[in-house]
């Protein structure tokens, strides 16, 4: 047998065929063939690896193509090509990308995968800026609010479109709505986004009263005061009217009730307000009673108690005032006094009251009388305290007054002097008592007296011996030491031979009283100077050149 190998390279690297040939020849030149061809080549077609699974995203979500490769059993470096088709959706931001991948190796082998990526747009925009819901009262100055601004996103639509629609709904009175905003936003794909906001205007606060008068207090005389003209205002409604109603309530005592007065305004929405006034009306004013008798003193002696009087009083309300009479008696402090107390008391219906009393006192109210008391005074320091006077006392009831004297002596300013108060104090049996004083004044109320004959005033002529002073003393009622003080002046007078001394002599004693006696000496020059040898009289007949005789020498004066 006869084997016979052919190979022979095939199109593309790493392909052969093998031709493989059997030949048999039997011993008689027979010959029978027989052939293997074995083909080695690359015909299985690269495998891709990474390819994506299908899959849906939002349109804002779109991702890469992912990277694909290839695997061979015989090329290392399989092409990989990348293709995308884009297919239309329902809407602008909805359509699918087809993404194919095609690997082919060195023999021609080839194979292909795709994914397909569906884009859509089920995400509604975003509004932004809607303001919450709001509820106020319709006159509130903020009520309706203005449109706000209010703005949308999405995440694929740039430039989403917003439509605002407002419903007006009225409230179930005046003045009361319900508004309603509502935002649509719709983005390319037709999603929609709304938001709304509610606005309720309410009438929840109620009339505003005005003129409603004060509470008054009125006397139980006095008229009711006439009722105002009282008006009610709405923050929705207006003007609206004021009721006003009227009750009366009893009070404790028959001239004293209130009267509550109330003005009431109801809204169209019910809200009410009400204010009152209560006119309180009072008797508050006592009666007055007549007059009663003034308070009346009896002596102990006794007298005739005078009978009571029969008292009326008037009233503001009550015509018939109750008086009411009573009278007590109470023991004095002595024997035989007492007072009575007589009362009159008026009550009108609501309890008011007044009242007025008259006492009489019988008994010693009357103090002693002292007699006898000297009046006040001024003695003398050399002098002896007066003797004591006769002093007595008598009383209207008591004829046994106690008299009692209290000496009190008081120092005077200087020694020797004080003042001396006698003072007597005379009590009866019913405590009754009555002082009276006296004050004898102690003292040296007497200027000491210059003793022996004293200087008289003089004129001297200038050439005259000026006397010595004289050495005065001087005596006291008081002071047995008496100093003199002696003082001289010298007064200049009209030419230098004129001039006056005084000489003055001064006592005080320990007491201060004080006397002076002033001796006054004139020394003047009173003489007139006498002429010498003044020539004797003569006749000149004067002739032309004759002259008057001349002053003789020697004249002079002295």
């Amino acid at each position: 047998m006869l084997q016979h190998l052919k190979e022979v390279e095939g199109g593309c690297a790493g392909s052969v065929l093998i031709t493989r040939t059997w030949t048999a020849t039997d011993d008689c030149g027979n010959t029978a063939t027989g052939q293997q061809i074995i083909s080695l080549g690359d015909a299985t077609p690269p495998v891709l690896v990474g390819v994506p699974e299908d899959a849906t995203v939002e349109c804002a979500d779109i991702i890469d193509p992912s990277t694909v490769t290839a695997e061979d059993l015989c090329d290392d470096d399989v092409q990989v090509t990348y293709t995308e088709v884009v297919l239309d959706g329902p809407c602008e931001d909805s359509y699918t990308l087809i993404r194919t991948w095609v690997a082919t190796d060195e023999c021609g082998n080839s194979s292909w995968a795709t994914r397909n990526l569906v884009v859509e747009d089920t995400t509604p925009p975003v509004l932004t800026g809607v303001p919450v819901d709001m509820t106020g009262e319709c006159n509130d100055d903020g009520m309706p609010p203005p449109i706000a601004n209010v703005t949308a996103t999405d995440n694929c639509d740039a430039d989403v479109t917003i439509v605002l629609t407002e419903t007006y709904v009225d409230g179930p009175c005046e003045g009361t709505y319900v508004l309603t905003r509502m935002w649509t936003a719709t983005d390319n794909c037709g999603n929609t986004a709304t938001g709304s906001h509610t606005i309720t205007a309410l009438d929840g606060l109620p009339p505003a009263l005005g003129a409603v008068p004060v509470d008054v207090t009125v006397e139980c005389n006095e008229s009711l005061p006439t009722p105002p003209a009282v008006f009610a205002e709405d923050l929705c409604s207006g003007d609206i009217e004021a009721i006003m109603t009227e009750e009366t309530i009893p009070g404790i005592c028959e001239n004293s009730f209130q009267v509550i007065r109330t003005w009431t305004a109801i809204d169209p929405c019910g809200n009410s307000a009400a204010l009152s006034q209560t006119i309180t009306v009072t008797d508050s004013k006592a009666p007055v009673l007549g007059p009663v008798p003034k308070d009346v003193t009896l002596d102990c002696d006794g007298g005739d108690v005078p009978p009571a009087i029969t008292v009326t009083a008037t009233d503001n309300c009550d015509q018939d005032v109750d008086v009411t009479f009573t009278e007590t008696e109470v023991p004095g402090t002595c024997a035989g006094a007492y007072t009575i107390t007589r009362l009159w008391v008026a009550t009108d219906n609501c309890g008011n009251t007044s009242s007025k009393v008259q006492h009489v006192y019988v008994g010693d109210e009357i103090s002693p009388v002292i007699i006898g008391v000297p009046d006040d005074v001024t003695l003398e320091c050399s002098t002896d305290d007066p003797p004591l006077p006769t002093v007595t006392a008598e009383d209207v009831c008591d004829p046994a007054v106690v008299l009692t004297l209290e000496e009190t002596k008081v120092d005077g300013p200087c020694e020797g002097s004080y003042t001396l108060i006698r003072t007597w104090t005379a009590t009866d049996a019913c405590a009754n008592t009555a002082t009276a004083s006296y004050s004898i004044q102690i003292g040296d109320q007497s200027a000491p007296i210059f003793v022996g004959t004293l200087p008289a005033d003089m004129t001297l002529e200038c050439d005259a011996d000026v006397p010595a002073a004289a050495a005065l003393t001087a005596e006291d009622n008081c002071d047995q030491d008496i100093d003199v003080l002696f003082d001289e002046v010298i007064t200049p007078g009209n030419c230098p031979q004129s001039y006056t001394i005084t000489r003055t002599w001064e006592a005080e004693d320990d007491c201060g009283n004080g006397t002076s006696y002033v001796q006054v000496i004139l020394i003047e020059d009173a003489t007139a100077p006498i002429l010498e040898g003044i020539p004797a009289d003569v006749t000149i007949n004067l002739t032309l050149g004759q002259v008057v005789p001349k002053y003789p020498d020697g004249y002079h004066c002295h």
